[in-house]
């Protein structure tokens, strides 16, 4: 019987002359790779550990074996505090008999030193039932060290840019007044153009500095209740005025969940439009709709862009679909890293810095939320994302807190 928590799950056992072969293979592997390796058992003790496992845990491979796991595989978060029974990837991946990855743990070894790794807990099914685990740890020090060396450096880099750049862009301002300076058609021209280069530049470091902070958990939220049908439909109105720059519409729906269902898209015209609230901060949500939505008119020529919301008892759905150039489906699964941009002949002449999508996602997880993409080459891409929902009465109690407060 599984011990780990209080759930208890029954196993089809194999054979002991099974086991044991299985236990001298295993220690053989074990021996020969880099990584930290651990087998256990389905009452959570170790029956075999490697070298590199037990020096990260502090631990020798003797003293470690048929010690629970937990106890000499101590989880730590980025707090120093300790995981949880009910959170800790032993007992996930056994009781959900599903592979849990993660790279967001230390283990707590001598002298209370946490040591970040990259940590893979494989349950072993026998029958369908998770009978053993194969745990596989990786010290991710020096990446962790390397990562927080460019944190620094961006984010410096970021604040220390701000003060000339706003400087820059305040000469420009006096280069155009007319009653500060007097410039021919050409300079003119020269100037709105070395203004925008300026305005991107800021945005450009403004995103890096959002993206460390969020790599930090340092996100700045003033969350307050937000009815999203009606935020979203008046957002929406400011939308359309920068499509129709581009010879595109908008075209807004409530309570679809796929912008190809076909339902009444004019409910809020009729007083009919059901309310969705979320808790969140209203300048980061639009900041994401904003990015999307920019995206979607980015990579499209023309057509339609559709806005969309929808929602169950838990969630609530967003999704901005455009008729653009699509992504080839082989990078959908990167489009959200940092840095990342699809490298094609149509998207080479479209500038960005790779940020956006990745301080969209940073954003909705930091809520709870979840982000991902959809799309067809030649005929456009779907971004979907959702954050949880209030009730009415939750709605009613958090916007009673919020003033309080």
């Amino acid at each position: 019987m599984f011990s780990f928590g209080k759930k208890t799950v029954k196993t089809v056992a194999p054979s002991a002359v099974s086991q044991i072969s299985e236990m001298q293979s295993l220690q053989g592997i074990f021996n020969n790779l880099d990584d930290g390796l651990v087998y256990v058992d389905q009452k959570g003790t170790i029956k075999l550990i490697n070298e590199n496992a037990a020096r990260l845990s502090g631990w020798t491979t003797k003293d470690a074996a048929n010690i629970d796991v937990k106890f000499v595989i101590k989880l730590v978060d980025s707090k120093m505090v300790a995981v949880p029974n009910e959170s800790n990837p032993f007992v996930t991946a056994f009781l959900t008999r599903k592979q849990v990855k993660t790279k967001d743990l230390s283990i707590l070894g001598k002298n209370n030193q946490a040591i970040p790794i990259d940590l893979t807990v494989n349950p072993i099914l026998v029958n369908g039932y998770a009978f053993n685990s194969l745990v596989i740890i990786k010290d991710i020090a020096s990446e962790k060290l390397e990562e927080n060396r460019l944190k620094d450096f961006i984010s410096t880099a970021s604040h220390e840019m701000r003060t000339p750049i706003a400087s820059i862009e305040g000469f420009l301002e006096l280069a155009l007044n007319p009653k500060t300076a007097t410039l021919d058609n050409r300079g003119r021209d020269y100037i709105l153009k070395a203004k925008d280069a300026m305005q991107r530049l800021s945005e450009l470091f403004g995103e890096l500095l959002n993206t460390t902070n969020a790599d930090d958990k340092l996100i700045v939220s003033n969350p307050k209740v937000i009815e999203m049908s009606s935020a979203l439909k008046k957002f929406t109105d400011v939308l359309n005025q920068m499509a129709e720059k581009k010879n595109m519409s908008v075209e807004y729906k409530v309570g679809s969940s796929s912008p190809d269902d076909v339902s009444d898209t004019d409910s809020l015209s009729k007083n009919i439009s059901p309310q969705y609230f979320v808790f969140a901060d209203p300048k980061l949500l639009s900041d994401v709709i904003d990015k999307l939505f920019d995206n979607a008119l980015k990579f499209s020529k023309e057509g339609r862009i559709t806005v969309g919301i929808s929602a169950d008892d838990s969630y609530i759905q967003v999704y901005i679909k455009d008729p653009g150039i699509g992504i080839p489906q082989e990078n959908l699964p990167h489009i959200f890293q940092k840095f990342y941009r699809v490298d094609t002949t149509s998207t080479r002449s479209i500038g960005g810095s790779g940020l956006g999508l990745n301080f969209c996602k940073e954003t909705i997880e930091y809520y709870k939320g979840k982000i991902w993409a959809e799309s067809i080459v030649g005929k456009g891409s779907t971004f979907y994302f959702t954050i949880p929902r209030l009730s009415a009465e939750q709605a009613d109690q958090y916007s009673k807190a919020v003033v309080a407060r």
